[in-house]
């Protein structure tokens, strides 16, 4: 039977820019190529997760339906996301972030414009049919709305007569929201993402050292943590409330050449890691999984066809 996760965050255009080198201020610098495409964390991630065909993906994200948008929600139907529990607005364009892809390493710079587009709220939250997931997947922005929704599931779980089991995943990544994440998302998840830059904001020098300050707290809620750290792997710690022991895990990233894109690189890992962790496989396995197909992203433009790449190594 299919898994059903449902992913909660931001959808926006991505108008990339691809250079041979990172332009210098005030320089004329012509594009090798340029392209529009969906893009936003959740938006990714879900395009990604959509690729397991033993996954059924859910979003939960604002839409919008301005003719010159189209294009994105045509995109998110090709992956056969399920879009019906998407709040849409007809009057605002997606946000816009301007990407610039250097040709020479890789590296990827964002300028993002919010545009004034409105995020989902726990009043649509509640209009979802939460029990009928297995997994939800919370991007960590707009989070006092986060952390009401997960309070609601939760509610909702205490309340079966017939305890179902929904894991709740959420993501820290924007240091500049660390205040908020670790008083709204890291107290209350299952599992929490961690991403390199709250490491490197917090002073740490590596995935091993974010995980260890992190799973070392006392009376937090995740059993959980996971960190990816790029060309570096990945490392994560489990709690096993039987014994009290926290275990961990480290799972190297593969050797690619010819790195083009990482734009996304990040929200693949997370995908990866889920869609192995939820038909079952061990922690270890699945962030093994999640470096792999999260290699693969950064050889490619975009995000098509990466578990069937994944499936040759």
């Amino acid at each position: 039977m299919r898994k059903r996760i449902l992913v909660v965050g931001f959808t926006c255009v991505d108008v990339v820019n691809v250079c041979n080198k990172f332009p210098i201020e005030d320089e004329d610098l012509k594009v090798s190529s340029q392209y529009w495409a969906k893009g936003g964390n959740a938006a990714n991630t879900a395009c990604v997760l959509a690729q397991n065909p033993n996954i059924d993906v859910h979003l939960f994200s604002y839409l919008s339906y301005q003719p010159e948008n189209d294009f994105v929600i045509r995109h998110l139907k090709e992956y056969n996301i399920n879009l019906e529990g998407c709040p849409i607005t007809f009057d605002k364009k997606f946000p816009m972030s301007c990407c610039i892809l250097n040709e020479a390493n890789g590296s990827r710079t964002i300028l993002h414009y919010n545009n004034d587009f409105p995020s989902v709220k726990f009043e649509d939250f509640l209009k979802l049919d939460i029990l009928s997931y297995d997994w939800i997947h919370f991007e960590g922005r707009n989070l006092i709305e986060v952390s009401k929704m997960i309070a609601y599931v939760r509610q909702i779980l205490l309340k079966q007569k017939f305890p179902k089991h929904i894991i709740i995943s959420g993501e820290m990544e924007k240091f500049s929201r660390l205040i908020e994440l670790e008083k709204y998302l890291l107290p209350n998840v299952d599992i929490l993402f961690i991403g390199k830059e709250i490491g490197l904001g917090k002073g740490f020098k590596s995935s091993e050292e974010t995980i260890i300050h992190y799973s070392s707290k006392k009376n937090l809620k995740p059993e959980i943590f996971i960190c990816p750290w790029g060309e570096t792997g990945a490392f994560a710690s489990k709690y096993v409330s039987s014994t009290g022991s926290v275990f961990y895990f480290k799972s190297d990233s593969i050797v690619c050449k010819n790195i083009v894109d990482t734009l996304g690189a990040g929200d693949t890992f997370i995908a990866g890691t889920i869609s192995k962790f939820i038909c079952n496989e061990e922690l270890d396995a699945a962030i093994k999984y999640g470096c792999l197909v999260a290699g693969l992203k950064c050889t490619q433009y975009g995000f098509d066809n990466l578990f069937f790449k994944a499936g040759s190594y």
